[in-house]
């Protein structure tokens, strides 16, 4: 019988990644579901005053949450990769609701995680 326990006491961190696939992009082309999901994304990727409140919003509800089972439950906060610029105040924003770190994708519509105007927040974050 395996006595390890489920909940190991050492730090769990999820790390995950998307390939995008230039086939799967050629075998969609044209589809209508594909203009519904990109209008949908630039929704969501929307203007500076949106994203603010979207990570305001998605930080303060995330830290209530895990609040109700800290014992089990750790938070992370969102930061918008899309407008670079308020991104360090975003990270410190989930940070001072006590979020062990922040969400980021693997690039922002017209940016990777290398273009150097994210520099100053991959600085902050160290």
């Amino acid at each position: 019988m395996n006595s390890v326990s489920p909940l190991s006491s050492a730090p769990m961190i999820d790390v995950h990644a998307h390939v995008l696939l230039p086939r799967i992009e050629n075998a969609v082309a044209g589809h209508p579901a594909l203009a519904a999901a990109r209008a949908l994304e630039a929704r969501r990727n929307g203007p500076k005053a949106l994203a603010r409140t979207v990570w305001e919003q998605a930080n303060a509800g995330t830290a209530e949450h895990v609040a109700q089972a800290p014992e089990r439950l750790h938070g992370l906060g969102l930061v918008p990769l899309q407008h670079p610029a308020p991104a360090v105040e975003a990270l410190d924003h989930a940070l001072g609701w006590a979020l062990r770190g922040v969400e980021i994708s693997s690039h922002a519509p017209g940016r990777e995680l290398s273009d150097p105007a994210y520099e100053r927040t991959v600085l902050e974050a160290r």
